[in-house]
């Protein structure tokens, strides 16, 4: 049975209307019976029609990665700042030798990284676009997952390519664990007998353990 149209419910408007002013309280009685019944047979009707709950197709939240959501909630807010230790002076055109960075205080999130090239050499201590320009870093993952790829194998980026601001840290989405090691190169490619520099790398994280 089709649902209550519009002329159904003027019907309606209509018969309790006349029944209100109809100076004959019988008449005015036999009308109100009357626009009872069709109410009636109007609500049955809806009752039995199927419902409706929305005019519009349900869409489903997507479900994103974990790793995604803590780096969107969390990426301006790490609990904990790590520095890459005892990285050396790098020559000119001599790749430094790897450094190690752990994760011995629990699984988490790297959220953001930020790094920093000076001239060393004496007589110059400067750290301004060229330093940036020149210093450039490698990382890979356990030594089996690299970061930084040029779509054929490995590479190195220079610093002024991901660490465009000086006084923020440049957004990196990586999950580690406590076991993991991050392995770390640098390598200057300004000419021989250029500028020695010294590089300083930090990364913003984001623990997951209680003990962070």
């Amino acid at each position: 049975m089709s649902q209550p149209n519009l002329h159904q419910l003027r019907q309606l408007v209509t018969s309790l209307g006349a029944a209100q002013g109809d100076v004959s309280p019988w008449r005015a009685q036999d009308g109100l019976r009357e626009a009872h019944s069709q109410a009636s047979r109007m609500l049955s009707e809806l009752e039995r029609a199927p419902q409706q709950t929305s005019t519009y197709p349900t869409v489903h939240r997507k479900q994103w990665d974990p790793s995604f959501t803590a780096y969107s909630e969390h990426q301006i807010a790490p609990n904990l700042i790590m520095v890459v230790p005892a990285i050396p002076v790098v020559a000119p055109q001599v790749p430094s030798a790897i450094v190690n960075l752990t994760f011995q205080s629990g699984p988490g999130l790297i959220v953001g990284w930020r790094g920093t090239a000076i001239d060393v050499t004496p007589g110059a201590l400067a750290a301004g676009p060229l330093e940036q320009a020149t210093c450039t870093v490698r990382m890979s993952l356990n030594g089996d997952s690299e970061l930084i790829r040029n779509g054929l194998g490995v590479d190195f980026v220079p610093f002024s390519n991901v660490f465009a601001n000086a006084e923020a840290f440049s957004p990196l989405a990586r999950e580690v664990c406590a076991d993991d090691i991050l392995q770390i190169q640098f390598n200057n490619t300004q000419p021989i007998g250029g500028s020695n520099l010294q590089p300083t790398l930090a990364f913003a994280f984001v623990g997951t353990s209680r003990r962070t």
